[in-house]
Formats: C-alpha cells, sequence, structure tokens
C-alpha cells in the first residue's frame, strides 16, 4: 500500500577506532547480510525479521578506521561527513578495554558538534567486554566483573550525554557486548531496531495532516482493527505482544469530501509488563499528545479495567490528553459475548443490531462504570463515544470508520 511519503532505506552507520571490533561485531549481528559492492566503504544490505513489523530492510555502512592521533583529518574527510550526514542511527563501536575514554569523548564531541549530525539516534557498543567479565584465574564471572561494566557504562552515559543534545540517547543506548562469549547481541540489535524505527517513523510522519493513534491492552485487537479499516497487513498474534515498536503509516481517508492522507500510529499494548511498560512510557507521550483522535481500544470479553484507568489517568494528569483530544472508546472482539459452552462459535453476528441487550449492557458496563469516571472532566465525551464492533468479522467495522472521519472533522474545528 502506498503512502503519502516515499520511503528510503534506512542505514546504520558503524564507526570505530582500529581494531576495536567493527566488522567482527557486524558479521556476529549480520552474518546472513549481503555486501553490496561500493568504493570505499563496506556496505551490507541487511534483512531483519523485526516484532511487529516484520522484515525491515536497511543498509549497515562499516566507515573508515579512527585514527584517535589523526581524528581531525577524518572528521573533514567529505566522504566520511557525507556518509554520517545521510545515516539513520550511529553506532559508536567503543572498546571495554580502554583507558580513561578521553579520546572516544573526544571524538564523538567534536563528531555532534559538525553539521553532518542531524537527529541521529547514537547507540554506543562496549565491544570486548569479555576483557572484563572473565576472571583469569576461575574464567568465570564474578560479581566484581559486573560491577565494573555498570560504572563504565554510567561513566561513559555521564561523558556523552551532555553532547547528544538531540536524539534519543539513555544509559541503554550503551551496551556491552562480547564476542568469545555471544553475548548481547540480542540487546543490541533491538536497541538498533529501535533507532531505525524511530527514524522511519519520523520520515513518514507528516505534522500537518491529523493523527489517528490506537492505544490498549495486548490482545483487543488493536492491529487487526487497522487492518480491516485500511486494507493493511499488520502481525497480529494475541497470545504475543506482536507490536514492540510504535508504526506510524499515512492512510487515506474522506475527510469534507476529499480523500487526504493522515498519519496513523499503531502503539504497543499498555500494561504488558512493568519493564515494558517503562519502555513504551516515551512512545504513549510522543505520539499520543500528537493525536487528533484517540482510539482507546479494549475488548469484549474483559472486566479488567484498572491497567487502563491508571494508564488514561496519568495520561490525563501530564496534560497529554486534554479537551482537545478527540476519543472514540472501542470494544472490539463483540463476538467473544456470544460465545457459551452450548454454543462455542457463538451467534451469526449478522442476525444482531447494535441494539441487542447483551451488547447495551457491556457498554453501560464499560462506559458507566470505568470510562465516564476516567474522563469526567473530559466535555467532549459521551456514552456515544462508544463503538462495538468484531474486527475479524468486519462486523460494525464501518461505523468504526464513520466515528473517526467525524472525529477528526470535530477537531479541526478547534
Amino acid at each position: 500500500m502506498k503512502t503519502n511519503k516515499e520511503q528510503k532505506i534506512p542505514t546504520i552507520s558503524v564507526i570505530g577506532g582500529v581494531g576495536q571490533g567493527k566488522s567482527s561485531i557486524i558479521e556476529a549481528l549480520w552474518n546472513t547480510s549481503i555486501k553490496v559492492e561500493s568504493t570505499g566503504n563496506s556496505i551490507y544490505k541487511v534483512n531483519d525479521d523485526i516484532p511487529g513489523r516484520g522484515i525491515m530492510t536497511f543498509n549497515v555502512k562499516e566507515l573508515p578506521p579512527v585514527i584517535y592521533s589523526l581524528q581531525k583529518e577524518w572528521l573533514k574527510n567529505e566522504s566520511n561527513l557525507n556518509e554520517l550526514a545521510l545515516s539513520d542511527v550511529i553506532l559508536y563501536i567503543v572498546p571495554a578495554s580502554s583507558f580513561g575514554y578521553k579520546q572516544e569523548v573526544a571524538f564523538l564531541r567534536n563528531l555532534l558538534q559538525l553539521d553532518c549530525y542531524h537527529n541521529q539516534h547514537i547507540v554506543i557498543c562496549l565491544s570486548k567486554a569479555d576483557y572484563l567479565l572473565i576472571d583469569e584465574e576461575s574464567k568465570g564471572i564474578g560479581i566484581d566483573s559486573i560491577t565494573r561494566l555498570m560504572q563504565i557504562n554510567c561513566t561513559l552515559y555521564e561523558a556523552f550525554e551532555k553532547y547528544v543534545t538531540r536524539g534519543s540517547f539513555s544509559c541503554d543506548s550503551i551496551i556491552p557486548v562480547s564476542i568469545p562469549l555471544n553475548w548481547n547481541y540480542d540487546v543490541i540489535k533491538e536497541k538498533l531496531w529501535e533507532g531505525i524505527i524511530e527514524k522511519v517513523n519520523e520520515t513518514i510522519y507528516n505534522p500537518s495532516a491529523p493523527t489517528i493513534v490506537i492505544a490498549g491492552k495486548r490482545g483487543c485487537g488493536k492491529s487487526t482493527t487497522l487492518n480491516e479499516l485500511w486494507g493493511l497487513d499488520l502481525p497480529t498474534n494475541k497470545a504475543v505482544a506482536c507490536t514492540k515498536y510504535p508504526m506510524v503509516l499515512g492512510v487515506p481517508i474522506e475527510l469534507d469530501g476529499i480523500t487526504k492522507f493522515v498519519n496513523l500510529v499503531d502503539l504497543p499494548g499498555i500494561a504488558e509488563s512493568l519493564d515494558a511498560d517503562m519502555q513504551y512510557t516515551a512512545f504513549y507521550e510522543k505520539y499520543i499528545d500528537k493525536a487528533s483522535v484517540l482510539i482507546c481500544l479494549s475488548q469484549a470479553d474483559t472486566r479488567a479495567y484498572k491497567q487502563d484507568e491508571l494508564f488514561y489517568n496519568s495520561l490525563i494528569s501530564e496534560n497529554i490528553i486534554t479537551d482537545n483530544t478527540q476519543l472514540i472508546l472501542g470494544i472490539n472482539q463483540i463476538d467473544l459475548l456470544f460465545k457459551t459452552k452450548e454454543n462455542p462459535d457463538g451467534i451469526d453476528l449478522n442476525t444482531i443490531s447494535v441494539n441487542d441487550p447483551l451488547i447495551q449492557g457491556k457498554i453501560d458496563d464499560y462506559y458507566e462504570n470505568v470510562y465516564s469516571k476516567i474522563f469526567q472532566d473530559m466535555p467532549n465525551v459521551s456514552r456515544n463515544d462508544v463503538c462495538v464492533y468484531a474486527a475479524l468479522h468486519r462486523w460494525n467495522i464501518d461505523s468504526l470508520k464513520e466515528m473517526i472521519q467525524h472525529k477528526i472533522n470535530n477537531h479541526n474545528k478547534f
């Protein structure tokens, strides 16, 4: 499906000093990658299966090694600067065996002050971590080794964070790895994926267009809903969390009789786990704050709303959800209300309407007992904002689409 913006292939640029393991780490992370013929730098075409995104293609470029005593020449090299300017993610290799890290810090500081740095996602790989992890006498990993790595992580973060003033950077952006121990590659790949997806989302996102955001617990059918509404092919699986990262798409919608592209944002599931919620918080705040329409999705076979209540109350208290946010309170999988031991397959939904007593009772429970309390201070939220449907059966899905169009038009009037 075409969107309103053409996507370029994302690029990771790998930089580091002589003998610091750039090639070995690239091979360890993407040993099935295809090396592309190029002049000068090594370029690899990578196809990674990213959870919730499917197969994504991106380039990995190994830039010439940095000789720190001659770093000014490296930083003045036009070819190096052009490659960095075109990259989306910078993977900076720093050896765990380094002493003091002064030269590495000085290089990154100087690089980030150049015009070629334009909000790239920064990941620092602490290579050769086995140098610290493996005790020569016991050949094992002791608590002192882990403590030492944590100290290095904090030291590097404190040294770097003052210079990484743009883009996403945290303590989690500094990741130790070990080739002999085959250790921590999954962690660094996930961090690189996060950077790639962030840059792809930023490329697609149109700040002048309305934004539709869908939020809800894992398994409530967010991705399935979007697939049925716009003919997409997002990964779906109720048993596992398919969406690990936000996905921004440009989708067509009819507004005032004219078909226009709007931003569509599929968020990871709320209340997945404590660690996941902490990881996803920045995603929630970034995109819900931009929402013209926020679809708060639940599913028909649950009465557990406490986590939803905590989630939305937090966003209201932080002024991320405001009076200007047009809300839709969605209840998906309405077919589950009609499944019993006697009728394990439920009923033919085409034989009923939204006025069915069982459905109306669910709406009462959903709205009166939970959401009217959460959004009691929101003048634009009422029972009429509840939309019931069954995405997989395409039952009442058109009503949801009409409500989205109506809400966007309402938002545009503010």
